[in-house]
């Protein structure tokens, strides 16, 4: 109980940490200036796109538990995948969205110790399929950002893995004895259909989310913009807040944006806000 105590009490001011930096050179003013230009079109957009990308993840654990031979309707998975997202937003986004989605299967009399291993693989895909699109930007664009290859790229995928890892065995070691042979990642789930397309998801979880960030900044920057830039930057950003080191993606989301915009030679206000935009969008959605 300590342990789980100490580990919320350091995610907790990592995140502050994370949001006192990334608001440290910010104008409150010029924030709520800028929030005041934004088109309620483009808002309506942006909850219908990531509304779809909410229930792509259901879907996506679906076919996961198809695998499995448990089948059950759209909507309880919905419930399922947006209560574990919640609960992602309250405690650390991996160790959140297991013990949320394990809570709502108990309760319906499914096998919670198979939602583990499912949440985990589907992270692996997840981050798999974002490293993919982001390797596919920088070689599109690779004279652009061969300054930014050890700074942000690079660096960003090896420590993106490095974490994971390490959460995957500090889950492991934590986790209840009879539990623990459900991490151990079967081959053959690995190399069947259901993989594919669940990776296949992924890849269109990942573009819109890219695609929801960059219609809220073209909102504010005026034409002075790359939409392979912009890709890019939320490529990373998308990497990164899906680690499990903050709250759903808190903070980090915000500061990665900020330094990644500066580093663009974009107003980091700008950044700022498409991150916290999307955050809140987000939450919303769930909670509606």
């Amino acid at each position: 109980m300590k342990i789980n105590f100490y580990k919320n009490l350091l995610l907790v001011v990592v995140t502050i940490l994370y949001f006192y930096f990334a608001f440290r050179e910010q104008s409150f003013n010029t924030l709520f200036y800028k929030l005041n230009e934004l088109n309620l079109n483009t808002i309506f957009i942006i909850i219908f796109l990531l509304t779809i990308s909410l229930y792509l993840t259901s879907i996506r654990l679906k076919v996961s538990l198809n695998f499995f031979k448990i089948n059950i309707n759209l909507l309880l998975i919905n419930k399922i995948n947006i209560f574990g997202q919640l609960l992602g937003s309250v405690f650390n986004n991996l160790i959140g969205s297991i013990f949320g989605r394990s809570l709502v299967a108990k309760e319906y009399n499914l096998i919670p110790k198979i939602f583990p291993f499912i949440t985990l693989y589907e992270k692996f895909l997840m981050l798999g399929s974002i490293l993919i699109v982001n390797l596919s930007l920088f070689f599109i664009n690779s004279d652009y950002y061969s300054d930014l290859t050890l700074n942000w790229g690079l660096s960003a995928f090896i420590f993106s893995f490095i974490v994971l890892i390490i959460n995957f065995f500090l889950v492991f070691i934590f986790s209840p004895k009879k539990y623990k042979n459900i991490f151990l990642i079967p081959l053959k789930f690995l190399l069947s259909k259901n993989s594919l397309l669940i990776f296949i998801i992924c890849i269109f979880v990942t573009l819109i989310t890219m695609s929801s960030y960059s219609l809220i900044s073209i909102n504010f920057l005026n034409n002075e913009f790359s939409y392979i830039n912009l890709f890019f930057i939320f490529g990373i950003v998308t990497l990164i807040s899906a680690l499990p080191i903050s709250y759903s993606g808190w903070g980090i989301r915000e500061l990665s944006t900020v330094y990644l915009f500066k580093y663009f030679g974009y107003d980091q206000s700008v950044g700022l806000l498409t991150a916290l935009l999307v955050g809140l969008i987000s939450l919303i959605i769930l909670l509606i």
